[in-house]
Protein backbone atom coordinates (compact mmCIF):
# COMPACT_ATOMS: atom_id res chain seq x y z
CA UNK A 1 0.00 0.00 0.00
CA UNK A 2 1.33 3.68 -0.49
CA UNK A 3 0.51 6.99 -0.17
CA UNK A 4 1.80 10.02 -2.23
CA UNK A 5 1.15 13.78 -3.40
CA UNK A 6 1.80 15.69 -6.01
CA UNK A 7 2.67 19.65 -4.59
CA UNK A 8 0.93 22.54 -6.54
CA UNK A 9 4.62 24.25 -6.16
CA UNK A 10 7.94 22.54 -5.93
CA UNK A 11 9.03 22.47 -2.21
CA UNK A 12 12.18 23.43 -0.61
CA UNK A 13 11.24 23.25 3.01
CA UNK A 14 12.88 20.19 4.31
CA UNK A 15 9.74 20.70 6.74
CA UNK A 16 7.10 20.77 4.79
CA UNK A 17 8.68 17.07 3.44
CA UNK A 18 9.18 15.73 6.55
CA UNK A 19 5.08 16.59 7.89
CA UNK A 20 3.92 15.42 4.74
CA UNK A 21 5.81 11.83 5.33
CA UNK A 22 4.42 12.21 8.78
CA UNK A 23 0.70 12.41 7.23
CA UNK A 24 1.11 9.49 4.97
CA UNK A 25 3.14 7.42 7.75
CA UNK A 26 0.02 7.78 9.80
CA UNK A 27 -2.30 6.50 7.00
CA UNK A 28 -0.49 3.64 6.00
CA UNK A 29 -0.64 2.42 9.99
CA UNK A 30 -4.27 2.79 10.00
CA UNK A 31 -4.74 0.84 7.10
CA UNK A 32 -2.55 -1.61 8.46
CA UNK A 33 -4.43 -2.08 11.62
CA UNK A 34 -7.76 -2.38 9.85
CA UNK A 35 -6.24 -4.64 7.43
CA UNK A 36 -4.74 -7.10 10.77
CA UNK A 37 -1.15 -7.00 8.72
CA UNK A 38 2.53 -5.40 9.74
CA UNK A 39 4.78 -4.40 6.96
CA UNK A 40 7.92 -5.52 6.33
CA UNK A 41 9.35 -3.01 4.25
CA UNK A 42 9.25 0.27 3.13
CA UNK A 43 10.15 2.39 0.00
CA UNK A 44 10.09 6.17 -0.25
CA UNK A 45 10.24 7.99 -3.83
CA UNK A 46 10.98 11.36 -4.75
CA UNK A 47 10.39 13.18 -7.80
CA UNK A 48 12.57 16.48 -8.27
CA UNK A 49 12.21 19.44 -10.24
CA UNK A 50 14.64 18.80 -12.76
CA UNK A 51 12.44 15.75 -13.78
CA UNK A 52 14.70 13.09 -12.14
CA UNK A 53 13.21 10.73 -9.84
CA UNK A 54 14.95 8.80 -6.59
CA UNK A 55 14.55 6.34 -4.20
CA UNK A 56 15.49 4.33 -1.14
CA UNK A 57 14.22 1.29 0.58
CA UNK A 58 14.69 -0.70 3.86
CA UNK A 59 13.74 -4.09 5.16
CA UNK A 60 12.72 -3.23 8.67
CA UNK A 61 14.50 -5.34 11.40
CA UNK A 62 11.20 -6.46 13.03
CA UNK A 63 7.06 -6.06 11.18
CA UNK A 64 5.38 -2.52 12.31
CA UNK A 65 2.03 -0.84 12.12
CA UNK A 66 2.89 1.93 14.11
CA UNK A 67 2.75 5.48 12.93
CA UNK A 68 5.88 5.99 15.11
CA UNK A 69 7.91 3.46 13.83
CA UNK A 70 6.92 4.05 9.65
CA UNK A 71 7.69 7.34 10.45
CA UNK A 72 11.23 7.11 11.91
CA UNK A 73 11.82 4.35 8.84
CA UNK A 74 10.90 6.66 6.41
CA UNK A 75 12.72 9.63 7.90
CA UNK A 76 15.92 7.47 7.59
CA UNK A 77 15.31 6.77 4.00
CA UNK A 78 14.94 10.66 3.64
CA UNK A 79 18.13 11.37 4.79
CA UNK A 80 19.87 8.84 2.33
CA UNK A 81 18.43 10.53 -0.70
CA UNK A 82 20.37 13.70 0.64
CA UNK A 83 18.10 16.16 -1.36
CA UNK A 84 20.03 19.20 -3.02
CA UNK A 85 17.24 20.43 -4.80
CA UNK A 86 13.30 21.28 -5.35
CA UNK A 87 10.63 18.47 -4.98
CA UNK A 88 7.80 18.27 -6.81
CA UNK A 89 6.17 14.85 -5.96
CA UNK A 90 6.39 12.24 -2.81
CA UNK A 91 5.56 8.80 -2.72
CA UNK A 92 6.06 6.45 0.55
CA UNK A 93 4.97 2.88 0.05
CA UNK A 94 5.12 -0.42 2.64
CA UNK A 95 5.04 -3.65 1.20
CA UNK A 96 6.19 -7.16 2.22
CA UNK A 97 2.94 -7.20 4.12
CA UNK A 98 2.23 -10.51 6.76
CA UNK A 99 -0.01 -11.62 9.35
CA UNK A 100 3.24 -12.53 11.42
CA UNK A 101 3.96 -9.74 14.57
CA UNK A 102 7.08 -11.80 15.70
CA UNK A 103 10.55 -11.52 14.82
CA UNK A 104 11.03 -11.67 10.66
CA UNK A 105 13.60 -13.85 9.97
CA UNK A 106 15.74 -11.84 7.75
CA UNK A 107 18.47 -13.38 7.16
CA UNK A 108 16.63 -16.42 5.98
CA UNK A 109 14.71 -14.31 3.65
CA UNK A 110 15.62 -14.16 -0.12
CA UNK A 111 13.85 -10.22 -0.57
CA UNK A 112 16.58 -8.08 -1.69
CA UNK A 113 15.57 -5.19 -0.27
CA UNK A 114 17.31 -6.98 2.96
CA UNK A 115 20.29 -5.69 1.71
CA UNK A 116 21.09 -2.56 3.80
CA UNK A 117 23.31 -0.55 6.08
CA UNK A 118 25.84 -2.14 8.26
CA UNK A 119 23.61 -1.28 11.26
CA UNK A 120 20.30 -2.86 9.76
CA UNK A 121 22.35 -5.84 9.14
CA UNK A 122 23.46 -6.29 12.29
CA UNK A 123 20.12 -5.41 14.13
CA UNK A 124 18.57 -8.36 11.62
CA UNK A 125 21.19 -10.30 12.79
CA UNK A 126 20.72 -9.60 16.70
CA UNK A 127 17.15 -10.08 15.86
CA UNK A 128 17.36 -13.60 14.18
CA UNK A 129 20.24 -14.81 16.89
CA UNK A 130 17.66 -13.84 19.70
CA UNK A 131 14.04 -15.82 18.22
CA UNK A 132 16.26 -18.92 17.11
CA UNK A 133 18.33 -19.31 20.48
CA UNK A 134 14.66 -18.92 22.21
CA UNK A 135 13.10 -21.69 19.77
CA UNK A 136 15.57 -23.92 19.87
CA UNK A 137 18.27 -23.63 22.67
CA UNK A 138 20.82 -20.83 24.02
CA UNK A 139 23.25 -23.27 22.54
CA UNK A 140 21.95 -23.40 18.94
CA UNK A 141 24.24 -20.40 18.00
CA UNK A 142 27.45 -19.85 19.12
CA UNK A 143 29.68 -16.29 17.85
CA UNK A 144 32.13 -17.46 15.04
CA UNK A 145 34.46 -15.10 17.29
CA UNK A 146 34.24 -17.85 19.74
CA UNK A 147 34.58 -20.72 17.91
CA UNK A 148 37.58 -19.50 15.42
CA UNK A 149 39.42 -18.92 18.97
CA UNK A 150 43.18 -19.82 19.19
CA UNK A 151 45.49 -20.27 21.67
CA UNK A 152 49.08 -20.78 19.87
CA UNK A 153 51.97 -22.68 22.13
CA UNK A 154 54.45 -22.30 19.59
CA UNK A 155 53.78 -18.75 17.30
CA UNK A 156 51.97 -18.60 13.91
CA UNK A 157 52.65 -21.73 11.38
CA UNK A 158 52.24 -21.67 7.48
CA UNK A 159 48.52 -23.08 6.17
CA UNK A 160 49.02 -26.72 4.48
CA UNK A 161 47.44 -26.21 0.77
CA UNK A 162 45.72 -29.76 0.86
CA UNK A 163 42.75 -30.24 3.25
CA UNK A 164 41.69 -33.55 3.99
CA UNK A 165 39.31 -34.67 6.83
CA UNK A 166 39.95 -38.31 7.30
CA UNK A 167 40.52 -40.74 10.94
CA UNK A 168 43.60 -42.42 11.86
CA UNK A 169 45.39 -43.96 14.76
CA UNK A 170 48.03 -42.36 16.57
CA UNK A 171 50.69 -43.83 19.25
CA UNK A 172 51.74 -40.94 21.01
CA UNK A 173 54.38 -40.74 24.32
CA UNK A 174 54.65 -40.02 27.73
CA UNK A 175 53.94 -36.01 26.72
CA UNK A 176 51.19 -36.73 24.45
CA UNK A 177 52.51 -36.13 21.14
CA UNK A 178 52.30 -38.37 18.49
CA UNK A 179 55.16 -41.03 17.59
CA UNK A 180 53.65 -42.44 14.89
CA UNK A 181 50.48 -42.78 12.97
CA UNK A 182 48.96 -45.50 11.21
CA UNK A 183 45.96 -45.14 8.34
CA UNK A 184 44.91 -46.85 4.97
CA UNK A 185 45.03 -46.57 1.42
CA UNK A 186 42.55 -46.87 -1.09
CA UNK A 187 43.09 -50.75 -1.51
CA UNK A 188 42.99 -51.06 2.21
CA UNK A 189 46.29 -51.60 2.83
CA UNK A 190 47.67 -50.21 6.47
CA UNK A 191 50.02 -47.47 6.12
CA UNK A 192 52.64 -46.72 8.99
CA UNK A 193 54.06 -43.36 9.34
CA UNK A 194 56.81 -42.47 11.63
CA UNK A 195 56.93 -38.99 13.13
CA UNK A 196 60.35 -37.60 13.15
CA UNK A 197 59.95 -34.48 14.43
CA UNK A 198 56.80 -32.12 15.53
CA UNK A 199 57.25 -28.58 13.32
CA UNK A 200 54.66 -26.72 15.34
CA UNK A 201 51.98 -27.42 17.80
CA UNK A 202 48.70 -25.31 18.83
CA UNK A 203 45.46 -25.21 20.16
CA UNK A 204 42.15 -24.61 18.97
CA UNK A 205 38.66 -24.10 20.17
CA UNK A 206 36.01 -24.92 17.38
CA UNK A 207 32.02 -26.37 17.67
CA UNK A 208 31.18 -29.21 18.00
CA UNK A 209 28.41 -31.61 18.80
CA UNK A 210 26.64 -28.28 20.21
CA UNK A 211 29.53 -27.15 22.28
CA UNK A 212 32.74 -25.59 22.05
CA UNK A 213 35.39 -28.13 22.41
CA UNK A 214 39.28 -27.76 22.48
CA UNK A 215 41.43 -29.46 19.68
CA UNK A 216 45.58 -29.96 19.84
CA UNK A 217 47.27 -29.65 16.66
CA UNK A 218 49.93 -31.12 15.17
CA UNK A 219 52.30 -30.26 12.43
CA UNK A 220 54.51 -33.34 11.81
CA UNK A 221 57.47 -34.28 9.83
CA UNK A 222 57.22 -38.19 9.14
CA UNK A 223 60.05 -40.92 7.52
CA UNK A 224 58.84 -40.44 4.16
CA UNK A 225 60.07 -36.78 4.05
CA UNK A 226 56.13 -35.63 3.98
CA UNK A 227 54.51 -32.73 6.45
CA UNK A 228 50.89 -33.56 7.91
CA UNK A 229 48.44 -31.83 10.05
CA UNK A 230 47.39 -34.15 12.92
CA UNK A 231 44.58 -32.79 15.30
CA UNK A 232 42.84 -34.47 18.20
CA UNK A 233 39.41 -33.72 18.99
CA UNK A 234 36.45 -35.28 20.89
CA UNK A 235 38.58 -38.24 22.23
CA UNK A 236 39.83 -39.26 18.12
CA UNK A 237 42.67 -38.90 15.69
CA UNK A 238 42.28 -36.96 12.88
CA UNK A 239 44.43 -36.33 9.22
CA UNK A 240 43.42 -32.58 8.85
CA UNK A 241 46.15 -31.60 5.97
CA UNK A 242 48.88 -32.35 4.18
CA UNK A 243 51.54 -30.41 2.11
CA UNK A 244 51.12 -29.95 -1.63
Amino acid sequence: MEFGIRFEEEVNSHERIEQAIKVFAQKIASQLITRSVYCRSMRLTIGLADGACISESEKLSSPAREAKLLFKAALRLLQRLAIDVAVSELTLRAYDLDAASGVQLTLLDTNEQGQGYPHERRQNLNATTRFLRRRVGPEAIMSARLILKSQPNAGWTFPMTKRRDERILVRIDERGQPTFYHRYDRCGNELTFEVRSIINRWRESEWHWGKITDVDCFRVLTNDGGAYELKYTAGEWRLRAVID
